[in-house]
């Protein structure tokens, strides 16, 4: 039993008690009443006439508060003398002289303590009453609020357990890289995802031992259902395939349609929900979502790009091997780009406008990759001729890729909201509005996309680098918003880039094959010559010297709030696409295409060795700061 509950009750028992006997000793009547009260008026007549201390007097008159005669004050003193006549006359006691007034005042003064002594022993049993179910109700706060803190730890330590049950089987997939081993990862997924399906259902019926939302749950059921279904393209990904064209292009479609139809629902809800609803909880959802998919989808467009590079060189035209080449080098830069970055779905440990901005620039260039995609299906649809399956497996891409890129939005304006909220809530002025030459600039870029010319593109150039020099001037700004200008000075020297890019594209070509080959060669030098590689100098000192020091110093939040799982499927698609593009440039060789167009094909193997080589650095150190904090048992 509980002995902080079991005192209050005691003493509430014993004071009950006290306060029965009290009501029986006032429920005495006649003479026997009157009889009391002489004799109390006797005793404490002793507090007027005896010389005797007051610390010798018995501890109970010093308990119950009673007031010496001689610590009272003389006026109040005189009150109560004339009181006490009427009181004599209450109690019957006026007709006996043997009790003198001055007796009587004595008596008074005492039954006037006494009462005082009551009501004092009242309001303190009151309040101690009042303080011991305020104790008890504290108490049970504490109890109740300390097994809610318990139940809620106990549901993030399922979570965590169950995704490394869940993790150490894609582990071991990975490692296999055999159809065995990602159908028994599917397997443990889809174990997972039952478990938290029972407990959707559980807290459905108010019966869950485990403080988690709905939401939470079925997050997680959703999460691990989805990678039931990455390892089930991963194990036709590995199965046995010819090395023809058709058998190749065949696997690439079956596991493009598994990711559309099975994969990707998922991430594009966990998207919706978060531009619906926005919260972290929400962009995190996403971004495990998000990073199963890349997964899968790097694996399927690895088959693609090998396919579409086969079935360029075996077309008849240089020009469309040329174009095919073209679409995969800015493909695999677009995702040495984002996988650099990846600021999208970097939500949990940046809060702040970097953040923002960052996923501003990544939502564009999303859109860049989506309209590229675009113009190269327009462009296969009218000079090859492609099969519905691929026609369909592009589609995807665009959309996907524009799903993408609202989301990014999406998260750029929530980032920035609650950045607003937090460094300028007091400010009169609005900062946050756009500078008339940022609105022309990103006027200029919205026509030049629709419009599609060389000149649209020159004039989107021209206002764009009004919007760099506008952001040089950082005089007279405080810390944050000189870095905020530092860092919108750099998208908009990124956005002038690729402004001078298209306006080459777009500006007139012979229709020759060796115009067009001449082009699309022109148009790679001049990619890899104003963007470079993704591969930044920082990265590069990470690689040759990995430590939490020269990770933070690549300036890459998502990268340094990876898990070691998500370092790993990020390795896996950058090892997928370095190897697609090593076997585009050993294809080239062999059929002997000219030295212009080989050196093309090289600077993007180059650009994607780089970037595999970063992200398998990434992935073993992680690997070990994951390995270092599990317990070590001797």
């Amino acid at each position: 039993m509980n002995i902080t509950k079991l005192i209050p009750s005691f003493l509430l028992a014993v004071s009950t008690t006290f306060s029965l006997l009290l009501a029986q000793n006032e429920n005495k009547q006649g003479v026997g009443y009157r009889e009391e009260c002489k004799d109390l008026f006797s005793s404490i007549s002793l507090l007027k006439s005896s010389p005797i201390p007051i610390s010798n007097l018995p501890s109970s008159i010093s308990y119950l508060d009673v007031m010496p005669k001689s610590m009272m004050d003389p006026a109040e003193l005189k009150n109560i003398e004339e009181r006490v006549e009427n009181l004599k006359g209450i109690f019957g006691l006026s007709g006996e002289s043997s009790i003198s007034s001055r007796v009587a005042v004595n008596t008074a003064i005492a039954s006037h303590s006494s009462i005082e002594s009551s009501a004092a022993m009242a309001n303190r049993k009151r309040a101690y009453e009042e303080n011991s179910a305020n104790m008890s109700n504290d108490e049970d706060n504490y109890f109740a609020t300390e097994a809610q803190a318990q139940t809620s730890a106990q549901g993030q330590q399922m979570i965590i357990a169950k995704k490394s049950e869940g993790e150490a089987a894609f582990a071991r997939a990975r490692l296999a890289k055999s159809e065995s081993g990602w159908n028994e990862a599917k397997e443990v997924a889809i174990a997972v995802s039952n478990y938290w399906q029972e407990v959707v259902e559980a807290i459905q019926t108010g019966n869950s031992p485990l403080s988690l939302s709905e939401e939470e749950a079925t997050i997680q059921k959703d999460y691990w259902m989805e990678k039931a279904d990455v390892a089930e393209v991963q194990a036709l990904g590995v199965t046995p395939c010819g090395d023809n064209y058709s058998a190749k292009c065949a696997r690439a479609n079956a596991m493009m349609g598994m990711i559309e139809d099975k994969v990707w629902p998922t991430v594009s809800q966990a998207m919706k929900a978060f531009i619906e609803h926005p919260s972290e909880a929400r962009m995190l959802a996403v971004r495990e979502a998000a990073s199963t998919f890349a997964s899968a989808s790097a694996s399927a467009s690895a088959y693609t790009s090998t396919s579409s590079s086969v079935s360029a060189f075996a077309s008849a035209s240089t020009s469309a091997s040329a174009s095919a080449f073209a679409s995969t080098f800015a493909y695999a830069s677009a995702f040495a780009s984002a996988l650099a970055s990846a600021s999208a779905y970097d939500y949990t440990y940046n809060y702040d406008y970097a953040s923002a901005y960052e996923a501003l620039q990544a939502a564009c260039m999303a859109e860049e990759v989506a309209d590229d995609t675009k113009v190269f299906v327009e462009m296969s649809l009218k000079k090859f001729k492609i099969s519905d399956n691929q026609q369909f497996a592009m589609n995807f891409s665009i959309n996907a890729t524009r799903e993408t890129a609202d989301f990014a939005r999406a998260v750029a304006k929530y980032k920035e909201a609650v950045y607003r909220e937090q460094i300028t809530e007091n400010t009169v002025e609005d900062k946050s509005q756009d500078h008339a030459t940022v609105v022309a600039a990103k006027e200029a870029v919205a026509t030049a996309k629709i419009l599609k010319s060389e000149d649209a593109w020159k004039t989107a150039g021209a206002a764009v680098r009004e919007a760099v020099r506008l952001c040089q001037n950082v005089q007279g700004m405080s810390s944050r918003e000189a870095i905020e200008a530092t860092q919108q000075k750099n998208y908009w020297t990124e956005q002038a880039n690729i402004a001078d890019v298209k306006a080459l594209a777009t500006s007139p070509c012979a229709g020759d094959w060796k115009s067009q080959l001449n082009r699309a060669n022109a148009i790679i030098k001049m990619a890899c010559e104003k963007f470079g590689s993704p591969v930044s100098q920082a990265m590069k000192a990470f690689i040759a010297n990995p430590s939490e020091t020269t990770l933070r110093a690549t300036g890459k939040p998502a990268i340094i709030a990876m898990s070691a799982t998500e370092a790993e499927e990020a390795l896996e698609g950058a090892e997928l696409f370095a190897k697609a593009s090593t076997d585009a440039a050993a294809l080239a060789k062999k059929n002997n295409r000219d030295d212009s167009f080989q050196e093309s094909i090289n600077l993007s193997v180059f650009v994607m060795s780089e970037v595999a080589e970063f992200s398998r650095a990434v992935a073993a150190f992680k690997r070990g700061q994951e390995a270092a904090k599990q317990p070590q048992f001797k």
